[in-house]
């Protein structure tokens, strides 16, 4: 099963090799367990050991995106395929050279305009409805992250919404019953409770938070996970992603 390669021009003119893995869950086990090495390799050099969590993320996992650099991997991104309507991005990850270059938005960008090719060729929608509307949904400590992706999507929760709508919570609901029944969730805030705990190299230092340019978001974070003191609290985020949105280029 053959691989393709699309090509991201950073602004600042880098450029990245991005090899997309599709139908993950139907690759040989020694390709599932390279691919589960390689995201172990990247999360190491960017963060931390993830442990288990990488056969986690890939056992869940629909599609799976690699970045390099000059042969050099840089980043990683899968997607998995909940439902015709929601897209849960179980991890996201960038080396520190390739940060603040656009990668991450563009992996899942790209993750999410695949997936909306994907529910239109697999016919899982009526034509009726394959203009509506779909959702993402992931899980992060990370204040820099949850910028980047805001500034392209509405998302929930939000320092500038104390509420939910129906839809959100049931979207987050599915979510959480499919990747992590057993969470201590936090209906109130949106808040997994304590999540990180069991992986806590992954926990970040007080001088590692990748905060970002806006305060607010900052503020948000750290109120809501007390990321400063390490309490291993992630937000589960959703947004809503649009025709529009796509055709436009929003995303």
């Amino acid at each position: 099963m053959s691989d393709k390669t699309v090509i991201f021009k950073s602004g600042l003119g880098r450029t990245f090799d991005v090899r997309v893995i599709e139908n993950v869950k139907s690759r040989s086990p020694q390709a599932r367990q390279q691919i589960i090495k390689d995201i172990q390799g990247i999360t190491k050099k960017a963060w931390a050991d993830p442990g288990e969590l990488a056969e986690k993320w890939l056992r869940f996992s629909d599609i799976v995106l690699f970045a390099y650099e000059q042969n050099d991997p840089c980043g990683f991104a899968l997607g998995c395929y909940i439902d015709e309507d929601i897209l849960f991005l179980p991890a996201t990850v960038t080396v520190s050279k390739a940060q603040n270059r656009g990668l991450a938005v563009f992996l899942n960008g790209y993750l999410i305009r695949n997936f909306f090719l994907h529910i239109a060729s697999t016919g899982k929608r009526n034509s009726n409805k394959i203009t509506d509307p779909f959702y993402i949904v992931f899980w992060t400590p990370n204040p820099l992250l949850y910028y980047m992706v805001s500034r392209h999507v509405e998302l929930f929760p939000s320092p500038g919404r104390n509420m939910p709508t129906d839809k959100e919570k049931e979207v987050v609901g599915r979510a959480i019953n499919v990747y992590s029944p057993k969470s201590n969730f936090d209906w109130d805030n949106f808040v997994d409770v304590g999540c990180d705990l069991t992986h806590a190299g992954l926990l970040y230092g007080k001088h590692e938070i990748p905060w970002c340019r806006d305060k607010k978001i900052n503020e948000f974070f750290e109120s809501k996970l007390e990321l400063t003191k390490q309490k291993g609290n992630n937000f589960i985020v959703t947004g809503k992603i649009t025709l529009e949105d796509l055709l436009f280029k929003r995303v």
